[in-house]
């Protein structure tokens, strides 16, 4: 019997006990005697967005605008901005100087196990696998990408160094053209022109570049 006085008598100064530490804390007597209903309820906030894939991850991308502002020429020459790529001259240390191309290296491997294309169409060399980038003007390119190492299967075989694809450029307005010509040291001669089309449900674009150096310049 004096068990059960004394657990009640406990119970009833640790209600005593809260009682009073609430009646001293108004803010504590508020929150005790709010509604239910008058609690703020705080929204919830969905973030979405597309992931992109491991191949787009290891892809470079070259836009016209950044060739233009160089003056890049030819793709070889443009292909210098992205990292991991070694440019060779054609004539140079490390290029092919029996033909007198230009080439590169993507992270060490060659263009054997770096093919080229040309809006999603490979271009094959039967020679021996090689592609002169030189004669790829950036006349009618509207950009380059590049996937470096791991690359998507939508390019096919041989692509253990990467891939490099060259977009065209499309036309802007119904009646879309563009010319340019220049010329420079070592008997240097540059003509190009773009003439196209955008209707509503086809597009036409036609394009013509020239290109022509007597002797390459040296420095010094």
């Amino acid at each position: 019997m004096k068990i059960r006085q004394t657990r009640l008598s406990r119970d009833l100064s640790l209600a005593g006990l809260c009682a009073l530490m609430v009646a001293g804390n108004p803010a504590m007597a508020q929150q005790a005697s709010r509604p239910a209903d008058s609690v703020f309820t705080l929204g919830t906030v969905n973030v979405s967005g597309a992931q992109e894939s491991d191949a787009q991850k290891a892809e470079s991308r070259i836009d016209r605008e950044q060739i233009q502002l160089l003056e890049l020429n030819d793709v070889g020459q443009a292909l210098q901005l992205v990292p991991g790529v070694q440019y060779m001259a054609p004539g140079g240390s490390g290029g092919n100087p029996n033909r007198h191309e230009s080439q590169i290296k993507l992270r060490g491997f060659s263009l054997r196990e770096v093919p080229i294309f040309m809006d999603g169409v490979p271009v094959y060399i039967p020679y021996d696998g090689y592609s002169d980038l030189g004669r790829f003007t950036t006349a009618d390119v509207s950009s380059i990408q590049v996937a470096k190492g791991y690359s998507s299967v939508m390019y096919g075989h041989n692509t253990m160094g990467g891939v490099i694809n060259i977009v065209s450029m499309r036309p802007r307005s119904e009646l879309d053209v563009d010319a340019m010509a220049g010329f420079g040291s070592g008997g240097m001669q540059e003509l190009s022109a773009n003439v196209g089309t955008l209707q509503d449900r086809w597009y036409l674009q036609a394009g013509v570049s020239y290109r022509k150096r007597e002797y390459p310049v040296t420095s010094g």
